[in-house]
């Protein structure tokens, strides 16, 4: 295709550098660089993969979620990681299990004591709920667990896992080693996992918050069921048709057992709250809020609750928004406790100093862990865009320099980022380079990670705003080195939004326009330098007055496949007359 049929179609050329090799290039234009260049600029990061923060706290990733809010408008919020305490090792120790926002569960095995637990660093079970397939049309929904529960769900003797979805799903995932070595694996078909709510299937509601429990105590277990429908917002109780072993649920003998009453989010724990022998409720909601709900009756045929009773944690009601509080005794005194995820992806428990019937909770306290990793050094402007799934990697600074020869800030920068026996690219400008590395995996109880579908895709980014004037050329140049990868592709993007004025209604419309184009290029084992060059047209129905004026735009690799490794250097952008 021709340099002016391609402009034409898509409002830009990416072309190969030799189609303009008699144009001279001006001098770089080190304004468009923002710090692109050798990779000099850095910052000290600390890997996420041990599911331990920079302050030694426990924590997971943090993500936003669709939420529909007490007006009835969806609205994005931060959502908190779930907790359940089980002992899942078989050691007689509570152990953590916390599902993150992003789809990441972590387990965080107990290392110290029944009065004095000790958590260290959380390994990654290879489980993925998110982007499973869940519905017949083949919708890929995002569906990480809102609410995790660990219990002995099929009565085999071992500890499995509970998920409540934000898009209305539970799923049931079976613990197929055994009580002291645990193993959880993904199924062909996700269909396999879910525990249905409605005879037909398909879905009601959203946000769920189930509890599987004999809460009746008629030998059985029933579920529970906390709902963030917009206008519902009860909790549900849905009697067990089946067996505890194989359960049946059905939307005909569904009973609202708690309404909601303006408490919207609901997310219910059973427990006794006043030492009767009866279990009460405990809820989180939207506003971070914590209510118990003391059980009068728990007849199925008229279930009946006090008044409830809002709960405080020090001086405060309030437990962290969309809070999940999780009642258990935490540190063996007798007295149940409640340990919440935080929105920061960390996790907290709240002491109880009160005493049997009658509760009082200290504030919350966030869970210090032990960072396994060692910190790296980030390069300034760049990100990692990783599958969702994909674990264990960081894109990092690394340099041949022998910290051993070097003084002062640079020998630190330098023993963060030594890799013995690198060498830079012919005539580097700088002294560090970009490294895409994937991690060991230090977890003892589970040692296999998600499997990354063979078109998953690794995109490293730098969004600096670099401004790109149309109609003209850009040269990009990158030196790359790898192995392994399927594709490798250079994309440049940018884009405009237009405002539209239709001429005969005089209705204002918006126009995302992309100025955007991905290249191919190949890569061995040794340093090999690609260069494109790139150049876009404004849109026919850019204003006039903007027909001229430069976009922001941002300069990614992405890496398609199960590689093994990746750098990158001396990134520069020239423009050409």
């Amino acid at each position: 295709m021709s340099q002016a049929l391609v402009t034409a179609a898509t409002g830009l050329a990416l072309l190969s550098a030799a189609a303009l090799h008699a144009q001279q290039p001006s001098a770089t234009n080190s304004d468009l660089l923002r710090g692109l260049g050798s990779f000099e600029k850095s910052y000290t990061a600390t890997p996420p993969w041990g599911g331990v923060d920079s302050g030694d706290y426990l924590r997971g990733f943090q993500e936003t979620a669709p939420i529909v809010m007490s007006n009835g408008q969806v609205d994005q919020m931060s959502v908190p990681t779930s907790v359940a305490v089980a002992d899942l090792n078989g050691d007689k120790l509570n152990d953590l299990i916390v599902a993150d926002p992003s789809g990441i569960i972590w387990y965080y095995p107990n290392s110290g004591t029944a009065t004095e637990p000790k958590f260290t660093f959380g390994e990654t079970i290879p489980i993925w709920l998110r982007g499973f397939l869940s519905n017949e049309g083949g919708e890929q929904r995002a569906i990480a667990c809102n609410k995790i529960i660990a219990t002995d769900f099929n009565e085999d003797g071992k500890v499995d896992l509970i998920c409540g979805t934000f898009m209305g799903e539970i799923y049931f995932i079976p613990n197929t080693g055994s009580a002291s070595t645990p193993k959880f694996s993904l199924p062909d078909n996700p269909k396999e996992y879910v525990i249905n709510t409605r005879t037909d299937g398909k879905l009601w509601g959203t946000f769920f918050a189930p509890l599987y429990v004999d809460f009746t105590k008629a030998g059985r277990r029933d579920l529970i069921l906390g709902d963030g429908t917009y206008a519902a917002n009860n909790i549900y109780y849905f009697p067990n048709a089946g067996t505890t072993q194989s359960p049946r649920f059905s939307e005909k003998t569904r009973q609202v057992l708690i309404q909601g009453l303006g408490r919207e989010h609901l997310t219910p724990q059973a427990v006794d709250w006043n030492n009767d022998g009866m279990l009460d409720i405990i809820t989180g909601e939207r506003d971070g809020s914590v209510t118990v709900f003391i059980c009068k009756s728990n007849d199925p045929k008229k279930f009946a609750f006090a008044e409830p009773l809002p709960v405080k944690f020090g001086s405060s009601t309030k437990l962290g928004s969309l809070s999940n509080p999780v009642p258990v005794d935490f540190n063996g005194d007798g007295l149940f406790d409640i340990v919440v995820g935080r929105t920061n992806g960390r996790v907290a428990v709240a002491l109880n100093k009160g005493k049997p019937g009658a509760p009082v909770f200290d504030a919350p306290q966030e869970i210090k862990g032990a960072q396994v990793y060692p910190k790296y050094l980030a390069p300034t402007g760049w990100t990692l865009d990783a599958p969702p799934q994909a674990t264990f990697q960081v894109f990092r600074l690394v340099t041949g320099q022998d910290p051993a020869s070097l003084t002062g800030p640079e020998k630190d920068r330098a023993t963060l980022a030594f890799e013995a026996g690198l060498n830079p690219p012919s005539g580097s400008t700088g002294k560090y380079a970009g490294k895409l590395e994937f991690l060991p995996d230090k977890g003892k109880y589970f040692t296999t990670q998600v499997t990354l579908p063979n078109d998953a895709a690794f995109n490293i980014k730098y969004d600096g705003g670099m401004q790109f004037k149309p109609e003209t050329n850009y040269e990009i140049t990158v030196w790359v080195r790898g192995s392994g990868w399927a594709k490798s592709m250079l994309v440049i993007g940018g884009g405009d939004r237009l405002t539209i004025t239709d001429p005969k209604t005089g209705e204002k419309k918006y126009k995302w326009v992309s100025y955007s184009k991905t290249e191919d290029f190949t890569m061995s084992g040794g340093w090999s330098k690609v260069s494109k060059t790139f150049r876009y047209s404004k849109d026919k129905d850019t204003p006039a007055a903007d027909k001229t004026t430069p976009n922001g735009f941002g300069i990614a690799i992405k890496l398609e496949g199960k590689g093994k490794d990746f750098y990158i250097d001396d990134v520069t952008v020239v423009e050409k007359k």
